[in-house]
This record gives C-alpha cells, structure tokens and sequence, in this order.
C-alpha cells in the first residue's frame, strides 16, 4: 500500500472486502466457541461495511461494538487497530464515492487467474508450451467475447425496451440497460408525495449510468438518452476498439509525410530506440516474422534427475484462513485451532474430511482392510 501511495498518490486505492473478511476469520474466529457466535459476528460485520453513509458507518460501528464488547473485546480491537484504520479503503459510505463500478472484491481476477491455470494444466511446461497455450486461452476467450457481443448487439430485452431508452437500446450492454430499467421502475412507483428524495448521486458516481433523478429529467422533457450519457464501460461499440477506416487507400504523398516524421523522430530517440527501430524497419522489409521455436532439449538414459520428486501441481498452499474452514469442516460444530497438518481432502467413501478412499478402512468379506 505504501508503494502505490508513492507511485499513484492520485489513485483511488480499494481494498478488498472478500480477503478482509477471510483475514478476520484466520484471526478471530479462534475466539469464539460455537459456529452460530462466530456466523452472527461475522454478519454484524458485513453490515457495518456496508453502510451507505458515513454517519450511518459510525452508527452501525457503535452498535457493533456494544453487541460484542463484552465477550469479544479481543476481536474488536483487532478490527479496529488492523483494518478500521482503512475505513476509507473499503466501507461502503467512502468508497462508493470513486466510480468502481461494482466491484469491490478481486473477484474477476481470482477467476481469470483460476482459468489460466485450468489451461496450463501443469506447472512444469517450458515456455514454448506455455505460450502455446496461453495463446488458444486467449483466441478461445476471444471467440466466446465476439459471441456474447454479437448477441448483445442483436437481441433486444423485452423489460428494457423504454422509450427513453430508444437511442440507446442495442448500443449499450444488457446489464446497463436492465440497471437503466430498474431505475425506471422506482422512478415510475415513486409515491407523488414524497418523491424520489435526495439524489445521492451513487449510480452515476459509481457504475456511470442515470439515476431516478435523471430519468425525471428526461421522462418531463419528453428527451432520450444518448449513448454519451452512458459510461463507456458498458458500451458494446467502444471507440477505443474501433479501426481506421481503411476503405480508401493511402496515397503516394501519405506514405512520403509518414517516412519524414519518421525521420524526425528518429533523430531525437536514444541510440538503443534507433536500434531497435532499425531493426523493425529491415524485419517488414525482408518480411520476416517472429517465429517461437520449441527449445532444444538434450535426451538422456533413464529418468531425468530430479523428475521423481518433481512438483507438476498448480494447486497453491492454503491460506491461513483456509486451515481455519477445514479445521471446522472435520469437527462439525466444534472450532479448534487451526492444524497445517489437517488434510482438505474428502473420502469419497464417508464423505468426512481428513482422509480420502484409499486411507478409509472397508470391511471386505468380514475382514477390515486398509488402503494406504
């Protein structure tokens, strides 16, 4: 955190809640005796960080600490002196005041991580494998995107076919559009008398889209909502992703104004950017390609050293977390301190945690045989 601070002091800095809570769970979970005491505590805590206010943030933190200080005053220290003096990285009521739209846990990347690991299969590939197979990963998730872009673009969602949304309607995500839709909804049974409240401005600060607010706006001018209204996050004709054109062709004079400023700013680059360009410049020329050759590998007798108790496994160790989960899978109710030595795997057998099939004892024709 201190590096980011240094290097991006401009940045917003999340952090995220998912592996906060997980820590909370390594470190305090221990305290407590039973599973219902730690699942209320642990619900408490979801509650107060999800607070949409600072006052309603601070409210919610007192509650908190009256409910739990008298038998988990140690819990509530660690809370407070770990994590709430980051309050403003990851409470709801000060986070939601940077655009993250939606997402504030590491999620998407945990999963992206899991998916290319499920590609590489193994951890022991060289590098021409890997990239051989990081490159069908990418083509394949390509061809999924164009997929669902393509059906986005085509297929209209009955719920969101608004009026206002006309302009809009086959421009912009169906998940924007649906968003758009239930915002529409609370405008439409807001009650005459007290209408719409405050506008907080959390949809538009936040995820890049109108509000019930704005929608008033638009629905009393009897105006549509234009694609600029809506964040490019959610726009299924990204400019950024758009081409030139290349229906007319470059002239001759193009091509000739292209080589001068070239020229001129080859001049002004260090001699390792002219080297390089040098040789970008003779590689079109000749028309070679980067070519990735598979690296030579010296064949011996026997097995390779060292190949016995070679690791090909991409699983991870667990976290400390982890440890605290399994601890509580094989005693049931019963919480005890967290065991590295506790195996995660599950008998196929019993269905118990702490052992597998082939360690399960069967009774085969009257006598108990074990597999190990």
């Amino acid at each position: 955190m201190r590096a980011l601070a240094l290097t991006f002091p401009l940045s917003a800095h999340l952090l995220c809640v998912w592996h906060i809570s997980k820590n909370i769970l390594s470190k305090c979970k221990k305290n407590f005796s039973t599973n219902d005491d730690w699942e209320e505590f642990i619900f408490e805590w979801k509650t107060v960080i999800s607070s949409r206010t600072p006052d309603s943030f601070e409210a919610a933190w007192k509650k908190f600490q009256t409910k739990f200080s008298f038998n988990q005053k140690k819990s509530i220290n660690y809370i407070e002196e770990t994590w709430l003096v980051h309050k403003e990285k990851f409470v709801q009521a000060y986070v939601d005041k940077h655009m993250h739209l939606g997402s504030r846990a590491t999620s998407r990347i945990e999963g992206a991580h899991a998916i290319l690991k499920r590609w590489l299969e193994v951890s022991t590939g060289d590098l021409y494998i890997i990239y051989g197979k990081i490159k069908l990963m990418l083509e394949y998730q390509n061809s999924e995107f164009q997929k669902k872009l393509t059906y986005q673009k085509s297929k209209i969602i009955t719920e969101t076919n608004l009026p206002i949304c006309e302009k809009i309607i086959t421009k912009v995500s169906h998940f924007a559009a649906t968003e758009i839709s239930k915002q529409y909804k609370i405008f439409m049974s807001a009650d005459a008398e007290n209408g719409l409240g405050e506008c907080t401005d959390n949809i538009r600060s936040i995820m890049g889209l109108p509000c019930t607010h704005e929608i008033k706006v638009i629905v009393s001018k009897k105006l549509k909502f234009n694609i600029n209204d809506i964040h490019p996050q959610w726009h299924l004709f990204p400019t950024f992703l758009q081409l030139a054109p290349t229906s007319s062709p470059m002239q001759a004079n193009d091509f000739s104004d292209l080589i001068i400023k070239l020229s001129e700013s080859y001049n002004n680059w260090s001699t390792s950017q002219q080297a390089v360009a040098r040789a970008r410049v003779i590689s079109l020329m000749e028309g070679n390609d980067l070519v990735l050759l598979p690296p030579q590998v010296q064949k011996t007798r026997g097995r390779p050293h060292g190949a016995k108790n070679k690791i090909s496994s991409l699983k991870r160790d667990h976290s400390e977390f982890e440890y605290h989960e399994i601890s509580n899978k094989v005693d049931g109710d019963e919480l005890t301190k967290a065991d590295p030595n506790i195996s995660s795997r599950k008998c196929g057998v019993c269905g118990k945690y702490g052992h597998n099939s082939r360690s399960h004892k069967k009774e085969k024709k009257g006598d108990t045989t074990t597999y190990a």
